[in-house]
């Protein structure tokens, strides 16, 4: 299966399984088997979406709608509302794509650098991030 298919199968699988006590399984869209930390940063990143955490390894992945790795259900959440997260030398980014942007403390954005504890806004979800 192509990594796409599996991240996904895994997210569904993890959001399915809201009284498993195990770890869910990582998000791996891209770069399957990379180093899920920035360079030398020795922190990997988490999405907590739902009350869930998601590991992300990869260098990125699409949360938002249709099409995206991470998915967000509801009614807000138009097909072309989608943001990606990309993993560069400094970090993580955050990146809105085909969308008028994503809120972080209540700013309209396009682009930002992810800090632990960040909480954005995309459609009716709530994207909070750890650096662990």
């Amino acid at each position: 299966m192509r990594p796409l298919v599996l991240a996904v199968l895994a997210v569904l699988a993890v959001l399915a399984c809201s009284a498993c006590s195990s770890s869910p399984a990582p998000v791996r869209p891209s770069g399957e088997g990379a180093d899920p930390s920035p360079a030398g940063t020795g922190a990997g990143l988490v999405l907590i979406l739902d009350g869930k955490e998601l590991p992300i390894t990869g260098d990125r992945f699409v949360i938002g709608g249709e099409g995206a790795d991470v998915p967000i259900a509801g009614g807000d959440c138009k097909l072309t509302a989608r943001v990606e997260v990309v993993k560069d030398k400094e970090g993580y980014r955050l990146k809105d794509l085909e969308s008028k942007g994503f809120h972080f403390k209540k700013m309209m954005m396009d682009n930002k650098r992810i800090d632990d504890g960040d909480v954005f806004e995309l459609c009716n979800a709530q994207l909070r991030f750890s650096l662990k």
